[in-house]
């Protein structure tokens, strides 16, 4: 405000509200579920998805939603929801109800990752993947490294990966090997990486 004004209006508007059930292949309501929701076009915009657990009986209700296009995922274990669900709020329909079906069993990417040198990696280091597919969940994927440097990711939707390798929030730069993988749509697919990853062992920020 600029003085000397002592009064300010706001004008608030309702937001848009999602609500349903994430259920199993049997139809049953799959409890602590996640659901994650994206807003069209916000891949790699300002946008961010929206993630949250689903109660006891797979029930969910969110009022979070601005007007505009959302794609709607849920998992649970290995058991994802594909392709996602797409709900529209609008002016004249604010409230949208879905069900969600966990009927796709997610790929496992398997590889390993060494450090240019052979020395040994940090016991924090980790395997992240980041889809860049539309489909795809946006939401990274990490594998815990063994002592050998290999890494499993599972719970992976078809598409194409980015591969990252990091401890905490830094970067380790990879010298050689894959820096992407893809994913097939064939559920339960197991994805062997044809090249050790190496990485330089001083991290980035």
């Amino acid at each position: 405000m600029t003085a000397p004004a002592t009064r300010i209006g706001f004008r608030l508007t309702r937001t848009g509200v999602i609500e349903g059930r994430v259920v199993d292949a049997d139809g049953e309501g799959q409890p602590n579920a996640t659901v994650v929701a994206l807003l069209s076009g916000g891949l790699g915009a300002s946008a961010s998805p929206i993630i949250w657990t689903v109660d006891g009986n797979g029930r969910f209700a969110q009022d979070r939603f601005q007007k505009g296009t959302y794609y709607l995922w849920a998992r649970h274990g290995e058991m994802l929801v594909y392709p996602p669900e797409k709900i529209e709020i609008t002016d004249e329909d604010l409230d949208a109800e879905i069900e969600l079906h966990l009927a796709h069993k997610g790929a496992r990417a398997r590889g390993r990752i060494v450090t240019r040198g052979g020395t040994p990696l940090d016991p924090e280091t980790r395997a992240v993947l980041f889809g860049r597919s539309p489909l795809a969940l946006p939401r990274k994927a990490v594998g815990e490294l063994d002592r050998d440097g290999d890494f499993v990711v599972s719970a992976l939707l078809p598409g194409r990966y980015e591969i990252s390798v990091r401890v905490g929030a830094r970067v380790l730069p990879i010298l050689g090997g894959p820096r992407e993988v893809e994913i097939p749509i064939d559920p339960g697919t197991t994805v062997d990486l044809p090249e050790t990853i190496v990485v330089r062992p001083q991290a980035e920020e």
